[in-house]
């Protein structure tokens, strides 16, 4: 669901819901940053998982975007990005200032904003159990009538 959430932003937008420094190389922890501050804090759930990650071995070896060899999440993405007690590391590049809500694209009907971002929000959450499946996005009130 967090893809189709993307895709739907991107298809009423024709802009990305995260912002990077330099749109022709990827960066995880920008990409972090942008997630913090449209859905909130990580979940420690999430802060346990990643500091997990950071030792788990991969096999086979694969190359990062900067050829280097990497054998886990840390070494591959450029962790670790908390600190033990869970803190962001580059809290900095969070754009704190950011309110999604007041991004509405411009095909929504301002009455229609607060159903619209609760439809996006179903979506785009952290945690993946959370997220609505695609049986419950059909009858979300957003798109007026349940789908068959």
């Amino acid at each position: 669901m967090w893809s189709f959430g993307i895709l739907i932003w991107e298809l009423l937008t024709d802009r990305t819901l995260f912002k990077h420094s330099d749109p022709k190389s990827y960066s995880a922890v920008e990409h972090l940053a942008g997630m913090i501050a449209i859905l909130g804090p990580v979940p420690p759930e999430l802060i346990k998982r990643e500091k997990i990650m950071r030792t788990a071995s991969w096999g086979p070896q694969v190359k990062n975007p900067k050829g280097e060899i990497c054998t886990n999440a840390a070494g591959f993405f450029g962790g670790p990005f908390f600190t033990d007690d869970g803190t962001f590391i580059s809290n900095d590049l969070v754009p704190h200032a950011r309110i999604w809500e007041n991004e509405l694209p411009e095909c929504v009907p301002k009455e229609e904003a607060d159903a619209f971002f609760k439809f996006m929000r179903r979506m785009l959450c952290w945690i993946p159990d959370d997220r609505a499946t695609a049986g419950e996005l059909k009858r979300d009130p957003w798109l007026g009538r349940p789908i068959p």
